[in-house]
């Protein structure tokens, strides 16, 4: 029947939802290491964080084994975030 095609859907490549948690990290170091802005890191990496979150859980929708691939660095994020923390609140 004419007419009643649906339009075809969109999605988000993978490489745009890789941008998303990437685009915080070249932020991090200058912000810890060079300004000692240590609350302004910690920001940054917890905004890493969420970033790198969603992307699993968008990842997860399209294939569940793309979104366990990024556990490990999941965990790396969260483990840093705890330093930072623990460094932050010990120089403050």
């Amino acid at each position: 029947m004419a007419g009643t095609a649906k339009p075809p859907r969109t999605h988000a490549h993978g490489h745009d939802l890789i941008v998303g948690p990437a685009a915080p990290q070249p932020r991090l170091d200058p912000l810890f290491f060079a300004a000692d802005e240590y609350g302004l890191a910690f920001l940054d990496i917890c905004l890493l964080l969420a970033a790198l979150l969603i992307t699993m859980v968008l990842f997860a929708r399209h294939r569940r084994a793309a979104a366990l691939l990024l556990v490990p660095y999941s965990l790396w994020v969260t483990c840093a975030s705890a330093l930072n923390l623990e460094i932050w609140l010990s120089n403050t």
